[in-house]
C-alpha cells in the first residue's frame, strides 16, 4: 500500500430493524501488508466524523501489538445503521511507527422498506338492476430493495360486507407489487363504510377507506361526497400497537373518544354463567351535536356488545357493556372490537356532511400485529384453536363459601370440593350525609394539591363475630388505614381513617367504593360476603398565599441600623394548611451574607380567607442594593404520621428591596469667594479634582483608610490667599458626622504643647507649611436640609510644590486622608495650565473629549480647550508645525497666541467625523523650551443623533444653589444654555444681580469675545446695586461665522463702594493730619517732638484698600452653519458702539427712601453726579 494514500470503503447495510435487533451487524475487513524489515506498530484514530452523534461505524484492529515483517494487520469495521434511506460517512487516520499515514473513509447506506398503496380510497356506486359492479382492484407496491411482511386487519374476520379476495397476510419482495380484490357483498339500501388497515413490518400502517352506496335506479338521495373521514388515532404511533385510543397521548381533541383501550375477561366457563364477567367501556361525545355510535358484532357471538348502536347526546358519555360468553373449554378467545362513530358537521361552504371515525379495541388475548407467526401462516383467525392460552385457578370472590373446580386434561381428571356454612356479616357506617344510591357518604375537607388529608369513618360491627372488611378501590387518590383491610371486633364501633391523595389542582374528586365484609371463625372467612357502597368526594386546589402589600422598597437603610416593617399574609384558597416562610437574598456591592433579616411568626396555620400579620426587620452590614424574596413551604402529616414539607410554588409571595448605605457626604458645589477672575466659576471648570474626592467619600469603608489626592489651582508666588467655599451635602437622607484634623507629612520639628494640667501633646504648630492651607470649620454634622459651608484658604507664599494632609473622620469608623497639593510658580518665566485639571493622565497638558457627533454634519463641530497663565509673566503659546493636520477629522484652529498674566486662552479644535468610530489625536505645543502634548478625542455617531455636551454643568438642587446667598452679592442665574442657533444670529435673556448686603455695590461686566465664533454683550455693562435690591441685566449672544459648541464664562467685577468710601475718607484724614502734624512740633530738652496722627481724635484707622471680587456667568453655546437660502444679519461695527443706556431715565424716583427697590439705576441726578465725581473717577 502506498503511504499517504486515500482508502475508501463503501458499505451497504440491509434492513434497518433487522440490523439492530435480529441480525448481526455488517462487518468488513481491511488488511495492511507490512513490507518493512522491522516490526511496525499501527495506530487508528478518528480524523473527523460527519455523523459523530450517530455512531454507526465501529472500527478496531483485529489483533493488537507490533506487526512482524511479512505479516498483516487487519482492521474490523462494523456498520450498525438506524435510519432507513440514510447515508453515513466517517473518516479515520491509520499511521504507523515508520512515519506513514493513511486516510480511511467509510461510507454506508441503510435501506429500509417503502411500501405504499396505489389508492387510499375506494368508492362503490351500486344501482339496483342497472350497475352491479361490486369489485375493485388495489395494489401494494414495495418501492425498496428490502423484503418485508404485511397483514390486513379486517372487521369481523372478513365476514362483513367488504372482503379481500386473496390472503390477508404474506410477504412482499423487493420492487414487487401484489394485486388485491376488494369485494362488496352488501344488499341493503344506504351507505356502507369500512376502513381497512394494512400493517407492514417496520413501517407505519397503511389505511384504506372503502365506501359503498346502494341505491335504486332513479334514487339520488345518497352521495359519497357528503362523508368526511377522521384520521385514525393510531397513526401518530407507528411502531406501537394499532389499538391505542388513550386521550392522554393525543395532540388534539377528537370528535369522540373511547375508554378503556383493552378489555380482559379473565377465566370464564361454558356451564357456570356467574364466572363470565362483564366489562364496560365509555364513549364520550366531545362535539356540540349528537353522534351515532355503532359496533361491529363478533361473528362467533362469544363477545356480546350491549347496546350494539346508540345515539350519544352532545358533551355526554355513554357506557357500553361487553359480555363474555365462551363456547368451548380450555381455549383462549380474542376479538378485535371495531366501532364506527358518525356525526354531522358543516364545512366551509355551510354544507352538512357526515364525519366518520373508527375505533379498534383489543378484547381478550390478541397477538401483536406484524408478529412473525402471523407472517408465516396463510390466514389468521382471532378465535382459532391454534392460538396460545393461559390457565389458572380461580376463586369465586362472591361467596367464598363453597367452590368446586376441576383440572381437566386428555389423560386424567381431578376434582376438589370445599364446603361450609356461615352467616352474613352486618356492618354499618356512620355517614356524613345522605345518598339514596349508596350506604354511606363521606366528604374530605378541601386539601392542598400534593398534601394528604383524612376523614374519620366510624364503622359499627353489628354481628357477634369478628368481621374482616376490605375496601375495593380503583382510583389512585383514595386510600385507607392498613392498606384498606381491617378486622372489626364484634359489637364495637371502630374509628377508621380514609385518606385523600389529590394530585391535580382545581378538581372535584368523587367516587363510589365497595366495602366487602365477611365473618371470621378462627381467623378464616366463613359465610357469604356483604358489599357496602360508600360515596366519597373531595376537592383540591393549590396553596395560594398573598401579601398586602406585594412588595416593599425601603430605599436607603444605614449600615448597622435596624429597620422594622410588617405585611399581612392572606390565605386565598379554600384549604386550611400550615405554612412556614423562608427567604432568599441576592444583591450587589459589598458582601451581603452578614445582613440580618428576621421574621416573627414564620409558621402560620391559616384557615380559608383568613390572614395574619408578619413582622420583619432588616439590618444591613454592607453597602449595595439587595433583594429579599419570601416564599413559603407547606407542612402536612402523611399516612404514617410523618411531617412532610414541600414547596407548592416557586415564585415569591413578597419581595423586599433595600439599599444598604453608609451615611455619605459629598461636595455639591464649589464657590470662589476670593480668587483671581479666571477661577470665578470654579464649579464649572473644576480646576480642583472634586470628582475624585467625592468618589473617595462614597467608596470609603469601615476600618479601611483611603487616601485621595486634591490639587489646588496653580498660581504664582506672592499672589496672596485664595478662598474657596465647599458646599457639603448629604448623598442620602442620613446625617453625617465628620471631623477634620491635620496630619503631619513634612520633616519639620514638632513642638510640645500643654493641653491640660499635666497633659502634653506634640504638635507642629510652628511648621512653616501649616499656614499654606486652612480648612474651617474642623467638625460638624451635615444633614439633608442643612448643608455645611467648608472654607478652604490656600496661601501661595512658598515656592514650588507643597503637600499638606488632613485626616477626615466620619461615622462607622471611616477614615479618609486628604492630601492637598499646592504648586506656586516662579515669576521668572510664564507657564500655561489647563483649567480642567487632568489628573488621570498627567503626561498630557490637557485632555478634551468632544463627545459623540453625527457623521452627516455639513460643518465641523468646534470644541474649546481652556488654558490659563497662573504666573505674573506673559507667555506665548504656539502649535508646533508637525502637529498641524489640515485634512484629518480633528484639527486645531489656533496656531499662535499670547496670554497675559492670570488670563485665559481658548484653543478651538474642529471635529468632523466621517465614520462611526472613536477618534483620537495628539497635538504638540510649546510655550517655552519644553514641548507638551494635548490629547483630543471624539466619537462618530449615527446621522442626526444628539450631540453629547460634556462641558455643560449637571443639575444642582435648589438647596445647594441657595446655600451661600446671605450677606453676599450673587447672580440670579449662574448658567445659561443657549438654544441651538445658526451662525450670524443673536439670542437674548435676562438675569438679575442681587445685593443681599448693607453696602452699595458697583458692577462692571467684562467683555467676552472669542474670535470668529461668539460675542456676548451685557446691557447695562456697568452700574450700581443698592443694598437689599437687584439690578436686571440683558444678556445678548451674537454668533459669528464659525459654528461652535462650547461653554465660556462672562466675568463681572464687584466692588464695595461703601468700603471704598470709608477707605478714601480714612486716607484723606491720614493725609490731612500728616501734613498738619509735620508743621506742628514741640521743642523739648531732648529735642524736637512731633505728634502722632492718632494722639487725638479723629483717629485714623488701619484699613486695607478694598479689592474687587468677581462673579461669573457660564454660557453654553451651540451654533450651526447656515446653508444657502438663509438670510444673514448685518452686524458690522457692532463692537464700536456701546448699548444705549440712559442713567437719568428715572430722575423722579428717590432710591434712598426705599429699602427694597427693584432696580438700582433709578437714582436722582444729584446722586449720580456725586458718585461719578467723588468715587468712580
Amino acid at each position: 500500500m502506498v503511504p499517504n494514500q486515500r482508502l475508501m470503503m463503501e458499505l451497504e447495510g440491509g434492513h434497518r430493524n433487522s440490523v439492530i435487533k435480529r441480525r448481526n451487524p455488517i462487518e468488513f475487513g481491511l488488511v495492511f501488508n507490512d513490507a518493512k524489515e522491522k516490526p511496525v506498530w499501527y495506530r487508528l484514530s478518528a480524523a473527523y466524523s460527519v455523523n459523530s452523534t450517530d455512531g454507526m461505524f465501529r472500527v478496531c484492529f483485529v489483533r493488537s501489538g507490533p506487526i512482524e515483517p511479512g505479516n498483516r494487520a487487519a482492521i474490523k469495521v462494523s456498520f450498525r445503521p438506524t435510519v432507513p434511506e440514510q447515508s453515513f460517512a466517517d473518516h479515520y487516520i491509520v499511521d504507523d511507527t515508520a512515519g506513514n499515514s493513511y486516510l480511511l473513509t467509510l461510507m454506508g447506506k441503510c435501506k429500509g422498506p417503502k411500501v405504499y398503496l396505489n389508492r387510499n380510497k375506494i368508492v362503490f356506486s351500486i344501482h339496483k338492476n342497472r350497475n352491479e359492479q361490486r369489485k375493485r382492484d388495489i395494489r401494494i407496491i414495495n418501492d425498496s430493495t428490502v423484503d418485508t411482511t404485511y397483514q390486513w386487519l379486517l372487521t369481523g374476520n372478513g365476514i362483513g360486507d367488504f372482503q379481500i379476495s386473496s390472503e390477508t397476510c404474506g410477504a412482499i419482495k423487493a420492487f414487487e407489487s401484489i394485486n388485491f380484490g376488494i369485494t362488496f357483498n352488501g344488499i341493503a339500501l344506504g351507505v356502507h363504510m369500512e376502513e381497512f388497515v394494512c400493517l407492514v413490518l417496520n413501517q407505519e400502517p397503511l389505511y384504506l377507506k372503502v365506501i359503498a352506496t346502494v341505491l335504486l335506479s332513479d334514487d339520488q338521495s345518497f352521495d359519497h361526497r357528503a362523508h368526511v373521514f377522521e384520521r385514525s388515532l393510531g397513526r401518530e404511533y407507528a411502531y406501537y400497537p394499532l389499538m391505542n385510543n388513550s386521550l392522554e397521548h393525543l395532540k388534539s381533541v377528537p370528535i369522540a373518544s373511547v375508554y378503556d383501550r383493552y378489555l380482559d375477561f379473565g377465566l370464564g366457563s361454558t356451564t357456570d354463567v356467574t364466572k363470565n364477567i362483564s366489562q364496560t367501556l365509555c364513549v364520550t361525545n366531545h362535539g356540540e351535536v349528537e353522534g351515532y355510535m355503532q359496533w361491529t358484532p363478533d361473528p362467533d357471538n362469544i363477545f356480546l356488545v350491549d347496546p350494539i348502536a346508540l345515539i350519544i347526546p352532545p358533551k355526554e358519555s355513554t357506557l357500553f357493556t361487553v359480555r363474555f360468553r365462551p363456547k368451548f373449554n380450555d381455549r383462549s378467545f380474542s376479538y378485535l372490537m371495531c366501532g364506527e362513530y358518525q356525526q354531522k358537521v358543516t364545512d366551509d361552504d355551510n354544507k352538512v356532511k357526515i364525519k366518520h371515525q373508527w375505533f379498534r379495541l383489543r378484547v381478550g388475548i390478541l397477538l401483536g400485529p406484524c408478529a412473525d407467526l402471523r407472517a408465516e401462516c396463510g390466514s389468521s383467525s382471532s378465535n382459532g384453536a391454534g392460538a396460545s392460552g393461559f390457565y389458572k385457578f380461580y376463586i369465586n370472590e362472591q361467596t367464598r363459601h363453597a367452590h368446586e373446580f376441576q383440572i381437566s386434561s386428555t389423560d386424567w381428571n381431578v376434582g376438589i370440593t370445599f364446603s361450609g356454612k356461615a352467616e352474613l356479616g352486618q356492618v354499618e357506617f356512620m355517614s356524613h350525609g345522605y345518598n339514596p344510591a349508596t350506604d354511606a357518604m363521606y366528604e374530605f375537607n378541601p386539601t392542598v394539591t400534593g398534601c394528604v388529608s383524612h376523614t374519620i369513618a366510624y364503622v359499627h360491627n353489628q354481628t357477634r363475630m369478628p368481621v374482616h372488611m376490605r375496601i375495593l378501590n380503583y382510583v389512585p387518590w383514595l386510600g385507607a388505614d392498613d392498606c384498606g383491610s381491617i378486622v372489626l371486633p364484634p359489637r364495637e364501633v371502630v374509628q377508621y381513617r380514609l385518606w385523600f391523595f389529590p394530585d391535580r389542582p382545581d378538581q372535584v374528586y368523587e367516587t363510589v367504593f365497595t366495602c366487602s365484609c365477611v365473618c371470621l371463625i378462627d381467623d378464616k372467612p366463613v359465610g357469604g360476603v356483604t358489599d357496602l357502597l360508600v360515596h366519597v368526594m373531595g376537592f383540591s386546589e393549590r396553596a395560594h398565599l398573598k401579601t398586602l402589600p406585594k412588595s416593599k422598597n425601603l430605599l436607603d437603610v444605614v449600615v448597622g441600623e435596624k429597620v422594622n416593617f410588617k405585611f399581612l399574609l392572606y390565605n386565598f384558597c379554600a384549604c386550611e394548611f400550615t405554612s412556614t416562610l423562608f427567604s432568599t437574598r441576592i444583591g450587589m456591592g459589598d458582601d451581603h451574607s452578614k445582613d440580618v433579616f428576621e421574621m416573627e411568626s414564620k409558621t402560620n396555620a391559616l384557615g380559608p380567607s383568613s390572614y395574619c400579620e408578619v413582622k420583619c426587620s432588616v439590618t444591613p452590614h454592607g453597602a449595595g442594593a439587595r433583594q429579599i424574596s419570601i416564599r413559603f413551604n407547606v407542612f402536612y402529616l402523611n399516612e404514617h404520621d410523618q411531617q412532610i414539607q414541600f414547596s407548592p410554588i416557586h415564585r415569591a409571595v413578597f419581595t423586599l428591596w433595600y439599599d444598604g448605605i453608609y451615611s455619605t457626604m459629598q461636595i455639591k458645589r464649589t464657590l470662589a469667594t476670593k480668587c483671581p477672575m479666571i477661577f470665578s466659576n470654579h464649579c464649572l471648570w473644576n480646576s480642583m479634582n472634586i470628582k475624585d474626592l467625592n468618589k473617595a467619600l462614597e467608596e470609603c469603608r469601615p476600618k479601611v483608610p483611603q487616601t485621595v489626592e486634591l490639587y489646588a489651582p496653580d498660581l504664582y508666588v506672592g499672589c496672596g490667599i485664595v478662598e474657596l467655599t465647599l458646599v457639603l451635602g448629604c448623598v442620602y437622607a442620613a446625617p453625617v458626622e465628620w471631623r477634620l484634623r491635620r496630619r503631619k507629612l513634612c520633616d519639620c520639628q514638632m513642638v510640645e504643647v500643654q493641653i491640660g494640667t499635666s497633659l502634653y501633646e506634640m504638635r507642629h504648630d510652628a511648621c512653616p507649611h501649616r499656614r499654606l492651607v486652612e480648612l474651617n470649620p474642623s467638625e460638624g454634622i451635615v444633614t439633608k436640609d442643612e448643608p455645611v459651608l467648608l472654607c478652604l484658604e490656600v496661601n501661595y507664599s512658598l515656592e514650588g510644590k507643597n503637600t499638606l494632609c488632613y485626616e477626615l473622620k466620619m461615622s462607622h469608623d471611616r477614615t479618609l486622608f486628604i492630601n492637598i497639593h499646592i504648586l506656586a510658580h516662579k515669576n521668572l518665566r510664564g507657564v500655561l495650565t489647563a483649567l480642567r485639571r487632568c489628573v488621570e493622565m498627567p503626561q498630557y497638558l490637557a485632555v478634551m473629549d468632544c463627545g459623540r457627533v453625527p457623521i452627516n454634519n455639513l460643518d465641523p463641530v468646534i470644541r474649546i480647550v481652556w488654558l490659563y497663565n497662573p504666573t505674573a509673566t506673559s507667555v506665548t503659546w504656539r502649535l508646533l508645525q508637525g502637529a498641524r493636520t489640515d485634512t484629518g477629522p480633528l484639527r486645531c484652529l489656533l496656531h499662535f497666541a499670547a496670554v497675559s498674566s492670570l488670563e485665559k486662552l481658548a484653543i478651538p479644535f474642529s471635529f468632523l467625523p466621517t465614520e462611526m468610530i472613536d477618534y483620537e489625536a495628539e497635538f504638540y505645543c510649546t510655550f517655552g523650551s519644553q514641548t507638551l502634548r494635548m490629547l483630543v478625542k471624539g466619537q462618530g455617531g449615527l446621522p442626526n443623533c444628539w450631540e453629547t455636551r460634556l462641558d455643560v454643568p449637571r443639575y444642582m438642587e435648589k438647596l445647594y444653589r441657595s446655600a451661600c446667598r446671605r450677606q453676599v452679592v450673587y447672580l440670579s442665574v449662574e448658567h445659561i444654555t443657549v438654544p441651538e442657533l445658526t451662525t450670524h444670529s443673536l439670542w437674548r435673556d435676562l438675569l438679575a444681580i442681587n445685593n443681599d448686603t448693607d453696602h452699595v455695590m458697583r458692577f462692571i461686566w467684562l467683555p467676552e469675545r472669542v474670535a470668529n465664533m461668539v460675542n456676548i454683550v451685557m446691557s447695562p455693562c456697568w452700574g450700581v446695586v443698592m443694598p437689599k435690591s437687584a439690578q436686571w441685566v440683558t444678556v445678548t449672544v451674537y454668533t459669528l461665522q464659525e459654528p461652535v459648541t462650547f461653554t465660556t464664562t462672562v466675568a463681572c467685577e464687584i466692588l464695595d463702594l461703601t468700603l471704598r468710601k470709608q477707605y478714601r475718607q480714612n486716607e484723606m484724614l491720614r493725609k490731612q493730619k500728616t501734613e498738619q502734624y509735620k508743621q506742628e512740633f514741640i521743642i523739648t530738652e531732648k529735642g524736637t517732638f512731633y505728634k502722632d496722627i492718632n494722639d487725638c481724635p479723629p483717629y485714623v484707622l488701619d484699613l486695607k484698600k478694598p479689592q474687587p471680587s468677581h462673579l461669573a456667568l457660564s454660557v453654553a453655546i451651540s451654533s450651526k452653519g447656515q446653508r444657502d437660502g438663509y438670510t444673514r444679519m448685518n452686524i458690522n461695527k457692532m463692537w464700536e458702539q456701546t448699548p444705549p443706556y440712559d442713567l437719568l431715565f428715572t430722575e423722579i424716583n428717590d432710591t434712598f427712601k426705599s429699602e427694597h427697590s427693584v432696580a438700582a439705576n433709578n437714582l436722582a441726578k444729584t446722586d449720580v453726579l456725586r458718585i461719578i465725581d467723588n468715587i468712580l473717577w
